[in-house]
């Protein structure tokens, strides 16, 4: 039997919206360091195949590329600038987007995330592409940790802010989730947590989760030097109790504990990494992940550069 044109138009719209939407959405950041900084390291170098890989039940949709130098608190191999020296391929199915040729970060960057200047080297911030639903004591789970120490010939602490933004879903009321961590000499680059109490949803209502703000303060004992924060010395992972798929909203090799994403890549809006939105595809942003799809990352950085970068994807999962 020929369907109508229309009902046929009907029915393919409603199966796009079977595969791609959910009813719960989460962040996801699939993340990899490649470290350069070996001279005997082999080039170049493709990512572990377990990282940037959907495993969970549920379709993963990938929306951005993100990109950022490593920050190792070493004044000759600090500067962001030198993520203009790496290139960077994608293979998935022996198909490469968008060429089979290393291209370099900066032809990836199409979007606009420049802060004001008061602020641009200590925040990055992350407006979701679909809201967070948090119900009635759930709460979030962050874990924080300095790429470099405390210097306790120098510094005497460092505070770094998480914000979740978000609205009450049913009296529209903006609402904001605030926590801090305070790190000293003593905490070096151990895994820190921000009380959960700060991130606890005690209303009447749920919550819908718009967006995330990541902020870090200058070093107690420098501030009359420079009252700017670094955000790229820490790194972050998020992790929802309660409802939800209680899962972590990154991924990362199982050499870094605790799966923790540095927090320049997650300055999607403002931010201080390179940051490539990928296309539309029939209404519909990136790529769409089923379970245990993925893709490839090889990155070749240019002759003489002894860098490390992160290269990070990211996007939501859909829960039906």
């Amino acid at each position: 039997m020929v369907l109508d044109p229309n009902t046929n138009e009907l029915v393919t719209f409603l199966a796009q919206r079977n595969v791609m939407d959910g009813i719960l959405y989460e962040p996801r950041l699939y993340t990899q360091l490649f470290d350069f900084t070996d001279p005997d390291q082999v080039r170049p170098l493709a990512s572990d195949d377990a990282v940037f890989r959907n495993g969970e039940q549920y379709p993963v949709r990938i929306t951005h590329l993100v990109a950022a130098i490593r920050d190792t608190g070493v004044v000759q191999t600090r500067d962001p600038r030198f993520v203009q020296r790496f290139g960077v391929r994608l293979r998935a199915h022996d198909t490469y987007y968008m060429n089979d040729e290393f291209c370099l970060l900066p032809l990836f960057h199409n979007t606009v995330t420049s802060a004001a200047e008061v602020v641009s080297r200590s925040v990055s911030s992350w407006t979701f592409a679909h809201p967070t639903y948090m119900g009635a004591r759930d709460g979030f789970e962050v874990k924080l940790a300095l790429e470099y120490g405390v210097s306790a010939q120098f510094e005497e602490s460092i505070r770094v802010w998480v914000t979740f933004h978000g609205v009450g879903a049913i009296s529209r009321r903006p609402k904001q989730l605030t926590g801090y961590k305070d790190f000293v000499p003593a905490d070096g680059t151990a895994i820190r947590a921000i009380p959960i109490e700060f991130y606890r949803n005690d209303g009447t209502e749920p919550l819908e989760v718009t967006g995330i703000t990541v902020h870090v303060q200058a070093a107690d004992g420098l501030v009359g030097a420079d009252p700017s924060g670094n955000i790229r010395r820490v790194k972050l992972s998020v992790r929802q109790s309660g409802n939800g798929t209680n899962q972590r909203w990154t991924a990362t090799p199982t050499s870094e504990p605790g799966n923790l994403v540095p927090a320049s890549l997650w300055g999607l809006t403002t931010g201080r990494c390179v940051v490539h939105e990928l296309p539309e595809n029939d209404n519909y942003p990136g790529w769409l992940w089923y379970p245990n799809e993925g893709l490839t990352v090889e990155v070749m950085p240019n002759p003489n550069v002894d860098r490390a970068v992160y290269v990070g994807l990211v996007g939501h999962i859909c829960v039906k």
